[in-house]
């Protein structure tokens, strides 16, 4: 399959333009694969993210889709508009009220992406989260075998995961409004004999 981007950075969003605003100019700080694809996906906002995205389009130099919900699709649905507007080989999932850290900047997207060229065995590559309450916390249990110097992890973490577009199909996220919609594609990618791989190293905020 021959897939138009490398990379699509998908965000779902609603009612957070300013942190909106910041997860994204943070991706573009970081050093991106040249074919990156960034879309949008709005849960129906009624603050000024239109506008926002609009003026974040018209700054950079890559593709970007933004889709506005008519109502709110809750975070399955919502993420299942991000999959289907996506055309990149692999698909990252950021929330819309998280940040890539600088000190990663030059290797958060990098790192992951020759991961997974490296490893076809691997759906999903989840990364680490340091919560500005909490503190860093770790986002995935239950590792068990080692691929590529990376534990296997039951369930990927819906917030911070890179995502091999092949290993799934519309709709890939169960539709649930909030919470625990990945569990069950989760154990989609083990009955697929992929993998759910967890990478501590770096995180987003």
């Amino acid at each position: 399959m021959n897939n138009k981007y490398k990379l699509t950075i998908a965000v779902l969003t609603m009612n957070r333009a300013e942190q909106l605003k910041n997860a994204l100019e943070s991706c573009i700080a970081s050093v991106l694969p040249e074919r990156t694809q960034f879309v949008v996906v709005d849960n129906a906002s009624t603050d000024d993210t239109e506008n926002t995205v609009k003026r974040f389009k018209e700054s950079i130099s890559y593709d970007l889709i933004y889709k506005k919900n008519s109502e709110n699709l809750g975070v399955g649905g919502g993420r299942n508009v991000c999959f289907d507007l996506s055309e990149g080989e692999y698909i990252y999932f950021l929330d819309d009220d998280a940040e890539i850290p600088e000190e990663h900047f030059s290797n958060f997207f990098a790192d992951s992406v020759s991961y997974m060229d490296e490893n076809q065995n691997v759906a999903t590559l989840t990364t680490n989260v340091k919560d500005e309450v909490f503190g860093k916390r770790e986002v995935a249990t239950a590792q068990t075998m080692n691929i590529g110097g990376y534990g296997c992890v039951y369930s990927f973490h819906g917030g911070t995961v890179f995502v091999r577009r092949s290993c799934f199909s519309s709709p890939m996220f169960m539709n649930i409004m909030y919470g625990n919609e990945e569990i069950a594609i989760s154990m989609s990618a083990f009955d697929k004999g992929f993998y759910n791989v967890y990478k501590p190293d770096i995180y987003i905020l």
